[in-house]
């Protein structure tokens, strides 16, 4: 039997997908927001001050001046966040600096809000006999 073609990497490749719009865009603000910066052992992106973000930098990349929304998107892409003074540290196992080829796995958590049952309660009546005709 042979083997890879030659220059190939033999076995199971790792999956991947498509890099999120928002995680795209975080690294793009990475590149270029002074407010923001990476931390120095690249783990952490560092928010000196988050009310000057939300003032000058959110409103560059989002419809809004709004700390709490950039937290809250940050959240659903289970960044963990950690106070730091006047700003904030977002942490993420996949979002590191030059680890470009794992921001993949960075993905928006799915709801796990249950849906709600339907009000119309006409099947218990008809259980019931409480059905008038």
């Amino acid at each position: 039997m042979e083997g890879p073609p030659s220059g190939q990497p033999s076995g199971p490749q790792p999956p991947s997908g498509p890099v999120p719009p928002f995680v795209q865009q975080l690294a793009r603000m990475l590149e270029s927001a002074h407010i923001m910066a990476w931390s120095d052992a690249g783990d952490e992106i560092v928010v000196a001050d988050t009310k000057r973000f939300a003032d000058e930098v959110c409103p560059l990349y989002f419809k809004h001046r709004n700390w709490t929304s950039f937290a809250r998107m940050m959240n659903m892409y289970d960044f963990v966040k950690t106070p730091d003074g006047n700003g904030a540290r977002f942490r993420h196992a996949h979002f590191r600096r030059g680890a470009d080829d794992e921001r993949w796995r960075v993905q928006r958590r799915r709801s796990t809000t249950k849906k709600r049952p339907s009000t119309d309660n006409t099947d218990l009546w008809v259980r019931r006999g409480l059905v008038l005709e």
